[in-house]
């Protein structure tokens, strides 16, 4: 089918296909960003000159104000990292960082230990600390990268500043999914250097691993039998500190570990749950 202009004038945007019409708008290009496509095509569903023309100016007036707003919440509070209470300056009516911090907590840290709920509450608090609690439409690309030379400034490792990106983006990822708002994280595409600090860790070679077994057997204490049971087993820290008796089987034919989470201690993934024969 091919498209046909109508007579109705430019203002009502509007295009005939297959006899039906159609609205088609072009997005502005500083909301592009909240849109997918940068033109708006939609069916009017009708044959009919009037009844297009009167639904295209309705769907003219509503697009205008929904732009409107959007450009109005982009404007930027001045020296808004300054503001002790932003709510009370602001116009924005979107979660801030605290409570989307609070909603991350909730639905992500759900089984998490305590180093979960330490490193994100850190990492967010790096942000609050320098750019202060705002709605998150009040961000910017370029207050995130004043927060990158600022945590720079202090000596934090690139490593270290990549991970405190990485909890702000997924904090900030979440709220705006969770609550459908149409807005872009303005930490997503922020240059992070790499300093070249990395470093290559190699295996321990097995003449060392056989040498600290022996030393185990030799001091025979609770701690050197930990580091023995981990080297023969390949259990992180955490899993072999957290078993309990029960873990223990010896009933079976073949005697084995049973690793499980437990209440004082959880597993790191789903497919840590294992067993280990003896």
């Amino acid at each position: 089918m091919t498209k046909q202009l109508t007579n109705l004038g430019s203002r009502t945007f509007t295009f005939r296909k297959g006899g039906v019409f159609y609205y088609s708008r072009r997005v502005p290009s500083y909301l592009r960003n909240h849109y997918s496509k940068p033109r708006i095509v939609q069916s009017l569903r009708t044959r009919s000159p009037a009844i297009a023309e009167k639904a295209s100016l309705i769907l003219t007036s509503r697009l205008e104000e929904y732009w409107l707003n959007l450009r109005v919440k982009k404007f930027q509070l001045p020296a808004a990292h300054l503001l002790t209470d932003v709510g009370h300056y602001s116009q924005s009516d979107l979660p801030d960082i605290k409570t989307a911090l609070d909603e991350y907590l909730r639905l992500k840290g759900e089984g998490k230990d305590k180093y979960f709920y330490a490193l994100t509450n850190r990492n967010i608090g790096y942000l609050i600390e320098y750019l202060g609690i705002r709605p998150l439409d009040l961000y910017s690309t370029a207050d995130a990268a004043k927060l990158r030379d600022w945590l720079k400034e202090r000596n934090l490792s690139s490593s270290t500043i990549k991970r405190i990106f990485s909890t702000i983006k997924s904090v900030i990822n979440l709220c705006i999914n969770e609550n459908g708002l149409a807005i872009k994280n303005p930490f997503i595409g922020i240059y992070l250097p790499n300093s070249g600090e990395t470093k290559t860790r190699y295996p321990i070679s097995s003449k060392n691993i056989k040498k600290l077994v022996e030393e185990c057997y030799q001091i025979d204490d609770d701690l050197r039998w930990l580091v023995a049971l981990l080297v023969d087993s390949g259990m992180r820290l955490s899993e072999g500190v957290g078993l309990i008796k029960d873990d223990l089987v010896f009933d079976s034919e073949i005697p084995y570990i049973n690793l499980t989470a437990h209440p004082h201690r959880s597993l790191k993934t789903a497919n840590s749950r294992r067993k280990y024969l003896w």
